[in-house]
């Protein structure tokens, strides 16, 4: 299946902005009319990196598989076996919702070495797929141009995943 890539566009009208009223009684109107908001969503490509390389991630050697990057999430995939080895020497547990912060994802660097602050990363899920694979998907704090980023900045020492030269 091919998704749609035409622009989704949208109006959001407003008829009024009110004051909530007490508890579960109405809403007061403040101000009244009609107020209409256009908007245009561009769809844009997932960029999927094959990387296939490991890294040194707080101590641990850490294979990672693949990243897929979009201008608001990046999807990181790595070897399971690995990570519970990272979990282990960091005294967590992803099994007890635990979070393994040397892998938050904290920013990216672009190719002209500028970095993109994300601290704290916003993890939307990290887990392990049914193959035992581990996955992290982390939304950006701020739109990212994905055909710049060459690094991944991991954890709190924002150690580099480098995926391109």
């Amino acid at each position: 299946m091919n998704p749609d890539t035409s622009d989704l566009n949208m109006n959001i009208r407003f008829v009024s902005f009110n004051k909530q009223g007490e508890k579960v009684g109405p809403d007061t109107p403040l101000v009244e009319g009609s107020w209409d908001f256009p908007l245009s969503v561009h769809p844009s490509k997932m960029t999927t990196v094959e990387v296939n390389d490991t890294y040194t991630i707080a101590g641990c050697p850490v294979y990672v598989q693949t990243i897929e990057l979009s201008p608001l999430t990046v999807t990181l995939t790595c070897k399971g076996e690995d990570i519970k080895t990272l979990e282990t020497s960091q005294g967590v547990d992803l099994m007890q919702l635990d979070t393994l912060r040397p892998m938050m994802i904290n920013g990216v660097k672009y190719q002209d070495g500028s970095v993109i602050d994300n601290n704290p990363g916003i993890s939307l899920s990290e887990s392990f797929d049914p193959n035992g694979e581990y996955i992290n998907t982390t939304r950006f704090s701020k739109v990212i141009e994905p055909e710049k980023v060459v690094a991944l900045l991991m954890g709190d020492e924002m150690e580099e995943i480098r995926f391109l030269n």
